[in-house]
């Protein structure tokens, strides 16, 4: 997706909505299995959950650059 001129925005915006997922999904497990979870366990998802949003905000960043640098790619 990275090497296309114009970025798919769509799919992009897929894998955003999936690092969003994947971090809420993570936070899920430790709501309703936290218990039975050890603290090394805790601390793995909480890190997870971390880079999950850590990731899809980086690529939400890059996807609203790439919407204000489209029409200089076409001009291109």
């Amino acid at each position: 997706m990275a090497r296309r001129a114009l970025p798919p925005r769509r799919l992009i915006g897929l894998v955003v909505a999936g690092n969003f997922a994947w971090a809420l999904a993570c936070i899920g497990l430790l709501a309703v299995a936290g218990s039975a979870i050890a603290a090394p366990g805790w601390a793995w998802v909480l890190a997870q959950a971390v880079v999950g949003v850590v990731f899809a905000e980086l690529q939400w960043m890059g996807l609203r650059r790439s919407r204000a640098t489209a029409p200089r790619a076409l001009a291109a």
